[in-house]
């Protein structure tokens, strides 16, 4: 009798498995689907802080000139952006906002987004599910940030002293891509269940 070649032996088990692939298939895309759906869209609002240096008073026998003003500068909104994402920054302006506390610290990772994208410039995205809630965040996170300046300049070296100024805001939709996360999902099993079954098949041929 002659002897079934390999890949006769591969492509038959995956014409048997073919209809319990298609079944796993549809219902983890469908489950992709149902829960991308049911996320819904969430809103980002977005502004930025203009840093700018509003005092360069005179330290001994010492001025800041032009380019360590800017450096200052330059510094003073890296840390302006690293209070922006912290913890306990963005904590406080929930309470602020009168809003449901977070306690899991990942999730207040995830309303907060700030970069330094200039010297003077930081830019600021809060991102959340309802856009009223993401309008009163924001408030509660100027008026905290305003005053952790008011302290940092209070307690800090009186050398130096910085304007935080806001820009206009601007809020827009983000759309769940469900779409191209069903896509996706379906592919992952398809190609996850094809690698399964033909391994099991390779069981076989030993």
């Amino acid at each position: 009798m002659k002897k079934q070649p390999i890949y006769d032996h591969y492509i038959d088990a995956l014409r048997r498995a073919a209809p319990m692939i298609a079944l796993v298939c549809v219902v983890a895309t469908l489950l992709a689907y149902g829960v991308a759906a049911r996320t819904g869209t969430s809103y980002s609002l977005h502004y930025s802080y203009s840093i700018s240096l509003a005092e360069r008073e005179q330290a001994g026998e010492y001025t800041f000139d032009g380019y360590y003003a800017l450096q200052a500068t330059d510094l003073f909104a890296s840390t302006l952006a690293r209070w922006l994402t912290a913890p306990e920054i963005i904590a406080a302006a929930y309470e602020r906002a009168e809003l449901p506390p977070i306690a899991d610290v990942r999730g207040l990772a995830r309303r907060v987004r700030a970069e330094k994208t200039a010297p003077q410039l930081v830019q600021v995205t809060v991102i959340g599910q309802d856009p009223e809630q993401v309008q009163r965040l924001t408030r509660g996170l100027q008026d905290e940030i305003a005053a952790t300046v008011v302290r940092y300049h209070d307690e800090g070296v009186p050398t130096l002293r910085f304007n935080a100024v806001t820009t206009d805001e601007w809020i827009g939709e983000r759309p769940v891509a469900v779409g191209l996360i069903s896509i996706a999902t379906f592919i992952v099993v398809l190609l996850l269940a094809i690698n399964v079954v033909l391994l099991r098949a390779s069981f076989r041929l030993e």
